[in-house]
């Protein structure tokens, strides 16, 4: 690889954690309960959608033991990171230091890189798995289209959102999006609460083989999806950082209670027969329609924001970073090449827009390619991903970090050695699970 391309990577990488998580920020000397919410927001997605089955697989007892450990382990591994940051902020001297910026630091380039990789295949995957939920909800509530009828039309809103450029649109956009999740939450547990009350606790029958606690092990790290790349980030945008551990200790235990709670209403609902897309397990109705149908949106809707920064990255790395002009003088804007569009910095901007969102478009198209292939894994799926790519961010990254600073065989170099051991058994789990099938 040439030195260019290794700096274009290495940018495309500051670009991809910079933007990651569109919204995560907050703003600059945050209240607690907006860093509380900024954190929770961005910890809670499509993996709490897949927990109820992931229970059902693998036993209600150990599962709901494992996801408290997993919170538990979790916080931890932030609070590793935390002090891998400040180390970095007081050896470059500044208040500004983000996830990729603390590994280039203290590993190198290259550990960097691999770091942005990471975050990079778990933004994709969860969002190839977002693609997966919709299309097999819409089949089983809508019999207008087959799941590839509806993986057809969910293009067009996807190639639509996914060529804006201003994160102040993807901002509104994912607002929306994480309103439909709240409300859609809401309404499914008050459906399963009402199946359990009427019908009573369904049985589950226990555990009966180890590859099925190896998927719930790859859709628990899920659960915490954005928990690890967002944390450090809102943390230099609290008005009090000191009161960083406790935000994060908050949104921990609330995150495990919400989950745990949706978690054990959908296995013990329905008759226990718990599908691994869970809205084909409601009854139908209008609550179930109402439900399903603000799930679908809420992913919609995050998607392009969730890839946002996969955008950046890859397009950094195929058509080299902003030249030096541009970023002091910036681009025209929307208004100026309407109005002028012949001038020729105005047509520089078209073309450029052009080529991009035909690159885009691609990268969709690739993902709906995955969406289909993978249309009836949809479990095995997401484990997968959680396994390899956020358990490496969440699990593996902070570990080595925390091994290269402290002394050896001290409390805290045991704490990370278990987590770095924790880091690698669980890409092994999930590979061993998706290639047994299970």
């Amino acid at each position: 690889m040439s030195l260019g391309r290794r700096q274009y990577i290495s940018s495309a990488a500051q670009s991809l954690e910079n933007d990651s998580f569109v919204g995560a920020g907050g703003r600059q000397g945050a209240g607690l309960l907006a860093s509380f919410w900024n954190i929770t927001k961005m910890s809670i997605g499509i993996g709490m959608l897949s927990l109820p089955y992931a229970f059902k697989q693998a036993g209600y007892v150990i599962a709901t033991i494992t996801l408290l450990f997993m919170g538990i382990v979790g916080a931890g591994a932030i609070m590793m990171l935390a002090s891998a940051q400040n180390h970095v902020k007081k050896v470059l001297q500044t208040e500004s230091v983000s996830y990729t910026d603390t590994v280039r630091e203290i590993l190198g380039m290259n550990w960097r890189n691999i770091a942005a990789l990471f975050i990079l295949l778990a933004q994709v995957g969860v969002s190839i798995g977002y693609e997966i939920f919709i299309c097999n909800t819409f089949e089983h509530y809508f019999d207008l289209f087959s799941y590839n009828g509806w993986l057809i039309v969910l293009q067009v809103p996807l190639l639509i959102f996914c060529s804006f450029r201003s994160l102040r649109w993807l901002s509104v956009i994912s607002f929306v999006g994480l309103l439909c999740l709240w409300f859609g939450t809401g309404v499914s547990m008050v459906l399963m609460a009402k199946d359990v009350f009427k019908e009573g606790l369904a049985p589950i029958e226990p555990i009966t083989n180890i590859g099925s606690y190896a998927l719930f092990f790859g859709l628990s790290a899920l659960a915490f999806e954005g928990l690890a790349a967002a944390a450090l980030t809102i943390e230099q945008s609290m008005a009090k950082p000191e009161k960083f551990p406790l935000i994060v200790y908050s949104c921990v235990t609330f995150i495990i209670l919400l989950e745990i709670s949706f978690a054990l209403l959908g296995t013990f609902s329905f008759g226990g027969h718990i599908d691994q897309i869970i809205t084909r397990s409601f009854p139908k109705g209008t609550l179930a329609s109402t439900a399903s149908v603000l799930f679908s949106l809420e992913l919609v809707f995050t998607f392009p924001g969730n890839l946002y920064p996969v955008w950046k990255f890859l397009e950094e790395v195929a058509f080299g970073p902003k030249p030096p002009d541009q970023v002091i003088m910036g681009s025209p804007s929307l208004s100026q090449v309407i109005m002028h569009p012949s001038e020729p910095i105005s047509r520089s901007r078209i073309n450029k827009a052009f080529v991009r969102t035909l690159f885009r478009s691609g990268g969709v198209l690739l993902c709906a390619l995955v969406a289909l292939v993978c249309r009836d894994h949809f479990a095995l799926f997401l484990s997968l991903v959680g396994s390899v790519a956020c358990a490496a961010v969440l699990l593996f990254i902070p570990a080595v970090l925390q091994l290269h600073l402290v002394e050896r065989y001290c409390l805290a170099w045991f704490n990370a050695f278990g987590l770095l051991i924790l880091g690698i058994l669980a890409p092994v789990a999930g590979i061993a699970s998706a290639l047994s099938g299970t």
